[in-house]
């Protein structure tokens, strides 16, 4: 029985704090102005910080030094994004040119990482509480 209690109780240590991280990092989360790259190419794929970006939420800008501020870009005319993996591809004929300075802004989806994070601490925990209790039977019976 004790060894079970000892199984319960390390297993609410470990798990509190990460339902704890769960309930305040998981939803949408807005990103505001980030640089994707200060020297454009045809020829990359620029990852953004976030990815599941929620779809139609970016707003992609190019800087205009004969204006000296921010054009925002059009999507399937100046650049693709990948909204799962958080890739952005600059369209040749585009706004963009070579060298160009861009960034943007978007709504991303805060769950994925974290979802996976506790299914591979699932076992950890199950396992604690099976062997902990067998532990203790074994030591009682030596």
């Amino acid at each position: 029985m004790t060894g079970l209690l000892l199984a319960v109780t390390i297993g609410a240590v470990f798990f509190v704090p990460v339902v704890d991280v769960i309930d305040s990092t998981t939803g949408e989360v807005e990103i505001e102005d980030e640089t994707v790259t200060n020297d454009a190419s045809f020829e990359e794929v620029y990852d953004l910080r976030g990815y599941e970006i929620v779809p139609d939420s970016e707003t992609v800008e190019v800087w205009d030094e004969g204006t000296e501020s921010w054009t925002t870009l059009t999507a399937g005319t100046d650049y693709t994004i990948d909204n799962e993996q958080g890739e952005i591809e600059f369209i040749d004929d585009g706004e963009v040119t070579e060298g160009d300075e861009v960034r943007a802004s978007y709504t991303y989806q805060a769950t994925d990482g974290i979802v996976t994070s506790i299914a591979g601490l699932l076992p950890v925990f199950l396992a604690l509480l099976l062997l902990v209790p067998m532990a203790n039977k074994v030591s009682n019976e030596v």
